[in-house]
């Protein structure tokens, strides 16, 4: 859908597309054919999930990008199945040791402590094989960061 013409009018502030649904921030009551309206007052109602996956047709870039923040996956785990030797063996396989990088440096994560760490989302793939391969228990989550 061409939204160029619609960005032109006066009190049409920026519509967005998130999935397959466009938004109309506006900052009167002005219906956009095709879009769902939304007052610019309203904005804080969608803020994360315009972060997470909402792309600018006013300025062609995803909202993401243009707020310098980026979907991470915050992932815990339970090492309680392992003994004391696996545990340091799995340890020294995120980290690293002795001068050899870990799968988590390599991956462009950051340990959060003991049990935590984030994992860029391009990379989660990676971090939860690791976990499964060590059966390890775990959660994940998204996260927005800088």
């Amino acid at each position: 859908m061409q939204f160029s013409g619609l960005l032109k009018q006066v009190d049409v502030i920026d519509i967005v597309t998130v999935g397959e649904t466009h938004f109309a921030i506006t900052a009167g009551a002005t219906r956009v054919p095709g879009c769902i309206s939304l007052p610019a007052s309203q904005l804080h109602t969608r803020v994360r999930e315009f972060l997470e996956r909402g792309y600018s047709h006013r300025y062609g870039q995803s909202y993401r990008k243009m707020a310098g923040v980026g979907s991470w996956s915050l992932i815990t785990y339970l090492l309680a199945r392992l003994n004391p030797g696996r545990k340091k063996v799995f340890s020294h396989a995120l980290m690293g040791v002795q001068g050899r990088i870990g799968l988590l440096p390599e991956w462009g994560g950051q340990k959060l402590g003991r049990p935590a760490f984030f994992v860029p989302m391009d990379r989660e793939l990676d971090a939860l094989a690791f976990l499964g391969h060590w059966d390890v228990d775990f959660t994940r989550e998204v996260v927005l960061r800088a």
